[in-house]
């Protein structure tokens, strides 16, 4: 197992864990690291998420979503996965370079026909090395399902609905492959922290620029 807990990362796993791992994450694009994080952690924030501001935000040709205004639990979240431990984990999982620090959001989408995260690949920044969606939805939600396709000729190779609260799922970024977020059916949210291990900044950069 790969937890994020209130003292840091915990991995109870040997050797040839990782290597299941790695072989499906190769396989599928994509894995899903259930249970990442600890109850306690999701004790602390699911009434910070409730009393949470979000504000309309618009993607150019991807989408719109409710982005979170920084608060505790973003940061909070921005603290736990910024964590060595987990950057080696990534890295010994997905084969990427060397991860300088985790950059996320929380963002919220709601069933309307405007929020959808189109086809997109994540490169229009560069550093980015493999993307991570971790689930804060409280309440089950209906469709919301990240997608994963082949650049050339759109072939779907990886489907995650991924809707237990604290569960993570990583996927690799390449100019071969793109991916989305299907439109929410139902009343209940989806609500996501998401974002990107990067090879830069560092921890120490990031965390400067983030309280500047």
């Amino acid at each position: 197992m790969i937890q994020l807990t209130q003292r840091g990362l915990n991995f109870t796993g040997a050797e040839q864990d990782l290597d299941a791992l790695r072989s499906e994450f190769d396989r599928r694009n994509c894995l899903v690291l259930e249970n990442f994080l600890h109850p306690d952690v999701v004790s602390l924030l699911v009434p910070m998420i409730h009393t949470a501001t979000f504000r309309p935000e618009h993607h150019d040709h991807v989408g719109s979503e409710l982005k979170m205004e920084p608060n505790v639990a973003l940061h909070l979240l921005s603290f736990l996965t910024n964590d060595l431990k987990l950057f080696d984990l990534i890295q010994k999982i997905t084969s990427c370079g060397p991860v300088g620090c985790f950059q996320g959001r929380v963002y919220k989408l709601i069933p309307d026909p405007a929020h959808i995260l189109d086809w997109h690949n994540d490169f229009n920044e560069p550093g980015r090395l493999i993307a991570m969606s971790l689930n804060l939805s409280t309440a089950p939600f209906r469709g919301g399902v990240l997608q994963i396709r082949e650049a050339r000729g759109g072939r779907i190779v990886s489907e995650v609905a991924n809707t237990g609260f604290g569960n993570a799922v990583i996927f690799r970024i390449s100019r071969d492959l793109e991916h989305q977020v299907t439109q929410i059916q139902g009343e209940a949210p989806r609500i996501s922290f998401a974002g990107w291990f990067r090879s830069d900044p560092d921890i120490h950069t990031c965390w400067r620029n983030a309280h500047s």
